[in-house]
């Protein structure tokens, strides 16, 4: 019987089979525009190699790096997070 890993906080990402879920979503939506132009199978590795240079590139910034960086060049930024952070002890609404 093999040991499974639990997330021990909030923060821990998302995983589905072996790919966390911006793997996944960037290889969901690579692969349908890929269907659309006619070539899933380029695109839906294109959607794997974006995920991947995705997660390597935000796991070395601090949370909301890259909203700041849209919201600095002028990409209108929806509300904050929907959910409490992990790490604070109360919850403040």
């Amino acid at each position: 019987m093999q040991q499974h890993k639990i997330p021990q906080t909030l923060d821990a990402p998302t995983l589905a089979l072996i790919f966390n879920a911006s793997h996944l979503f960037s290889f969901i939506g690579f692969t349908i525009a890929g269907v659309i132009i006619g070539h899933p199978f380029y695109a839906g590795a294109l959607g794997i190699a974006f995920g991947s240079l995705f997660t390597r590139y935000a796991d070395k910034k601090p949370d909301g790096y890259l909203r700041h960086i849209s919201y600095f060049l002028g990409a209108p930024v929806l509300s904050g997070r929907s959910y409490p952070n992990g790490v604070e002890r109360e919850f403040r609404p």
